[in-house]
């Protein structure tokens, strides 16, 4: 009898049921960490835009408060006492993720020359696909809990 070399049909089936199991199970973790990464980002973005405009009003710059505005998908930093009450021209607004939208109970004002907020606020970070959600909070000497 001779031998050929080469694998069976049941190797084969063998080796790729092992491949569709592994495949299986790794696509679903794949899409997890792809929103988690995409949550944490945004929360990293958000919390430096804080501190940048927390700087701002540490350092006086304008001789004026500085403040953060959250509306969703964006958010609008400005130079003035409230959100409603802004210099005209001195906002910037930004966008950011389309999963992810942030809820504020208030703008964010931070005082000038001592960066600290005006009102204690918390953060809630909702993932638009998944409804999982991450609060923070800023507590009244600016430090995030």
């Amino acid at each position: 009898m001779l031998k050929r070399p080469g694998f069976t049909l049941l190797e084969l089936v063998i080796t790729i049921g092992i491949f569709l199991i592994i495949a299986g199970v790794s696509v679903p973790l794949y899409f997890k960490f792809q929103e988690f990464s995409e949550k944490e980002s945004v929360k990293q973005e958000t919390l430096q835009m804080i501190r940048e405009v927390q700087l701002q009003a540490k350092i006086g710059l304008d001789n004026n408060n500085h403040g953060i505005y959250f509306s969703g998908h964006n958010y609008t930093t400005y130079t003035g006492l409230t959100f409603a009450s802004k210099i005209a021209g001195s906002d910037q607004d930004y966008e950011l993720s389309n999963i992810i939208s942030v809820e504020a109970e208030t703008d964010l004002n931070f005082l000038k020359n001592t960066g600290t907020p005006t009102i204690d606020t918390s953060l809630l970070l909702t993932n638009d696909r998944s409804n999982e959600s991450a609060t923070f909070t800023i507590n009244e000497i600016g430090l995030v809990e």
